[in-house]
């Protein structure tokens, strides 16, 4: 009966070995890390000086110009979309602000991205123009002609102004 138990227990180690699974290849080393190059593309400004001698001697005025034609176009709900533009261009007629396109071009490698920003619905701006916008920008443009005329209160003078598009019409 030993015997027997014995060859039963070397069978069992054979059957063991043939079952036994292989192990698995190693893993192929990680491929080498490529450097990507990212491009933003910015177009260059106005020159500051420029900038500000236009603003001295005639965006001040010029501004005052483009609210009241953009706010006539606007109320006139034929040429609202003229309106809108001339509202969203103060910031030009004020310092030569260019503002940003609302879109970013990113260059990597052989991949070009492009993200827009989304824009509000008309309706929704021109109903926004009508009942909130035109006063408020009304409002802001006061605030920024007072601190125009004083010297330290001329950058938030400017950034105001810049912003009026976005504070008067919601424009993206």
């Amino acid at each position: 009966m030993e015997q027997e138990l014995e060859r039963l227990d070397l069978k069992l180690e054979n059957v063991e070995e043939e079952t036994s699974f292989p192990l698995p290849p190693p893993p192929p080393p990680p491929p080498p890390v490529q450097e990507r190059t990212v491009v933003i593309e910015q177009q260059g400004g106005t020159n500051i000086v420029i900038r500000f001698l236009w603003m001295l001697f005639i965006g001040w005025w010029l501004s005052g110009i483009f609210y009241v034609v953009g706010a006539v176009l606007t109320a006139l709900i034929i040429t609202s979309p003229l309106g809108m533009i001339v509202m969203q261009k103060l910031g030009w007629a004020f310092s030569l602000y260019e503002g940003d396109s609302g879109s970013t071009v990113i260059h990597a490698g052989d991949t070009t991205i492009i993200t827009q920003k989304k824009n509000i619905n008309f309706v929704v701006r021109y109903l926004y123009f009508m009942f909130i916008g035109w006063w408020v920008g009304l409002i802001a443009m006061s605030i920024a002609w007072i601190l125009g005329i004083i010297i330290i209160g001329l950058p938030l003078s400017i950034m105001i102004m810049n912003r009026m598009g976005k504070i008067m019409t919601l424009a993206a």
